[in-house]
């Protein structure tokens, strides 16, 4: 599987231990990527739990090489949302899923609380829409089957 967005790696970690597969993870953060694969050493899967950093710009991937794929809360700092989404789907083996978690918009206008969190982040914040996502996946022919808001 490919992982795009695994912060320290507990979820990559506890995939493997559940599934026993092999995770090719990626996080954009140099300190975090760092400490998550310190954890996978410490847990004994850094061969199967690999936590890598990579600049999202740039990541090459193996095309039509894993079994799944994962886009976990990364794509909200991305501009160029829909090559990060055509360069994970195409690592994926044909007929295989991807789940992508992210950060959406509500609406066009954001509110005073949102603009005071994007403007407080330390990266570019870039929220798009629910149809901007789901146009972004069906244009490199994923089909979405589930979206859920959970910001209840």
């Amino acid at each position: 599987m490919v992982e795009v967005g695994a912060g320290m790696g507990g979820g990559t970690r506890a995939i493997v231990d559940k599934f026993k597969a092999y995770v090719d993870a990626y996080e954009m953060d140099e300190h975090l990527a760092r400490e998550g694969m310190m954890m996978s050493k410490i847990h004994s899967v850094s061969d199967k739990a690999p936590i890598q950093q990579v600049d999202i710009k740039t990541i090459d991937l193996k095309e039509a090489y894993y079994e799944g794929g994962l886009i976990r809360d990364a794509l909200y700092t991305v501009e160029d949302k829909a090559e990060l989404v055509r360069k994970v789907v195409r690592a994926i083996k044909p007929q295989c899923q991807i789940v992508v978690t992210d950060l959406i918009r509500a609406s066009d206008s954001p509110g005073p609380e949102l603009k005071s969190w994007m403007e407080s982040e330390p990266e570019e914040v870039h929220l798009w829409s629910v149809d901007e996502a789901q146009k972004c996946l069906a244009s490199v022919n994923v089909l979405t089957r589930i979206t859920a808001d959970e910001s209840g």
